[in-house]
């Protein structure tokens, strides 16, 4: 099978998280069927994500298809099996890729560097860099949180310089190209009186033998005179049902990009339609919110919801006619839920009708019948009947509630409500539109990520943000229903990651062509 052979470049993925990054690269097909890109060394120091990370590289190892045990273990129908008995020799392969590290440590400084090595001495010039140092330092909510603390020193945060780890490797390993991502915020960071950015763009410029940075943009000022904001990638811009905007930069070796400056120029992200909510939503299993806190029968939940749906009212302040409105929604929706029931959905697993045939095929495993990741969060009584408010008023109107719109009767008993300074505590994602950001906020509470549904009244399983993360459904990850999320929200969509393959591989897939093979072994050979 195409997919098996042996690969045109071997890819080392940093701060490699989940894997959303790595997936994109390790998807791509050509329009030959083969799969030029092959992930062969990943890092990262969390447990936890180095868990669905691990299992990811396992499963990649069987191009012929997931193992017969998977679909049994995701279904439900066996308990998870042990994979170091059933299939050692791709477990000890998988654990060699996948490297449970924290990048400037002495020993993962010496493992990785004896990794490197080989894989140099295997492809040469055709190898990829690509990750995401960690942006907590950088991003505005962290920078925002940190401002109230002290004994906090922007000067002395380590996390504002991770990515000269990064840039270690990409000095050691000199590959044909790098892909580099963060958060907007890192655009306006500063240290030491320095803008961060600029000097981050100089840093891997220079870094031998030398490299050319490109945004993805298409409407990216003139080489040679790119701004800051040309690297910003507006996810949604780009067939992504997520209005998530990261800054993205893409450096080609400078000889290569003197080689093949046309194809260079050509390298953007296609503009795409916007893809709503509703398009990886709808389709999914019915499930209604748990409640905490007390009794959690289907009977007990829709007393609380049919107690909201009495007592609410909007805000007075909101005209006649929304009001009817309202109140005509409130009513479908409760006609809704006495239709079709309360109990957990087993219809069959799909998407909604407006998603592309593209991201469909990407999303779905007809050998899934019961999706992973997928249970609800429990939430007390007075948020369930917000969360239904908010959703109805969505559905509505066309937009999340802001705080003021809120009746009295479900206003939360926080001093900073009437403040102004959180008007969208409360949060629908809109089903026709992008979701908003998906961050790793979600697994604190589901507040700012409200199913649209009414008649769930629930906030959004790790399954519903992994789909407007563009996860396939099969994409299991590890570890409690917190860490669950983390790992979605701090992922790269794979589906932009795949995207950005495909370019990458359009613009220096011609390395392969004039550069000679080192080692003719199986690619896997060179983590041995």
């Amino acid at each position: 099978m195409a997919a098996a052979s042996d690969p045109d470049f071997a890819v080392v993925d940093l701060f490699a998280g989940a894997g959303g990054l790595g997936e994109g690269f390790a998807s791509y097909t050509d329009p030959s069927g083969r799969r030029p890109f092959r992930l062969l060394l990943s890092v990262e120091n969390d447990p936890v994500a180095w868990r669905t990370l691990h299992l990811r590289h396992f499963l990649r190892l069987f191009p012929a298809g997931f193992p017969d045990e998977y679909y049994a273990f995701l279904n439900r129908e066996t308990p998870e099996p042990e994979w170091a008995r059933l299939f050692p020799k791709e477990i000890e392969s998988a654990a060699r890729e996948a490297l449970c590290l924290e990048l400037g440590k002495p020993a993962t400084t010496r493992k990785v560097t004896a990794q490197i090595e080989r894989l140099r001495r295997s492809y040469g010039s055709r190898t990829v860099l690509i990750g995401g140092p960690p942006c907590q330092g950088y991003s505005l909510v962290g920078r925002a949180r940190n401002s109230g603390r002290d004994d906090y020193d922007p000067d002395d945060d380590p996390r504002l310089t991770l990515y000269r780890h990064y840039l270690t490797i990409l000095k050691r390993l000199r590959p044909a190209a790098f892909v580099m991502e963060n958060v907007r915020g890192i655009l306006s960071s500063s240290r030491r009186g320095e803008n961060i950015f600029p000097s981050v763009c100089r840093d891997l410029a220079k870094a031998e033998p030398g490299y050319t940075l490109r945004p993805l943009t298409p409407d990216a000022s003139p080489a040679d005179d790119y701004q800051p904001s040309d690297f910003i990638v507006r996810a949604d811009d780009h067939g992504i049902p997520q209005a998530r905007h990261r800054v993205i930069v893409v450096g080609i070796r400078s000889d290569i990009a003197r080689r093949h400056g046309d194809a260079l120029a050509a390298f953007t992200l296609p503009r795409q339609n916007e893809i709503p909510v509703a398009a990886v939503l709808d389709g999914m299993p019915l499930l209604r919110s748990r409640l905490s806190r007390g009794r959690d029968s289907s009977a007990d939940w829709l007393r609380v919801v049919r107690d909201a749906a009495k007592a609410i009212r909007p805000s007075q302040s909101v005209s006649r006619d929304a009001r009817a409105r309202f109140g005509q929604a409130v009513r479908k929706t409760l006609e809704t839920i006495e239709c079709q029931g309360h109990s957990p959905s087993k219809r069959r697993i799909t998407v909604g009708r407006s998603c592309p045939e593209s991201l469909r095929n990407w999303i779905l495993d007809e050998n899934l019948r019961v999706l992973p990741n997928n249970d609800v969060r429990s939430h007390m009584s007075s948020d369930v009947q917000r969360y239904f408010f908010a959703a109805v008023w969505a559905k509505a109107r066309g937009e999340s509630p802001k705080s003021a719109e809120f009746p009295e009767e479900l206003t939360p008993k926080h001093r900073s409500w009437a403040s102004g300074t959180f008007v969208d505590r409360f949060r629908v994602q809109v089903r026709n539109r992008p979701a908003r950001t998906v961050t790793s906020h979600i697994s604190r509470d589901g507040h700012y990520y409200i199913h649209p549904d009414p008649s769930q009244a629930r906030s959004l399983t790790v399954r519903e943000a992994a789909r407007l993360q563009t996860f396939p459904d099969n994409y299991l990850f590890s570890g409690p229903r917190t860490a669950q999320y983390i790992q979605v929200g701090n992922a790269v969509p794979p589906l932009l990651s795949l995207q950005i393959a495909a370019g990458l591989w359009k613009a220096i897939g011609q390395v392969t062509r004039t550069s000679k093979r080192k080692d003719t072994r199986h690619p896997r050979a060179v983590a041995a």
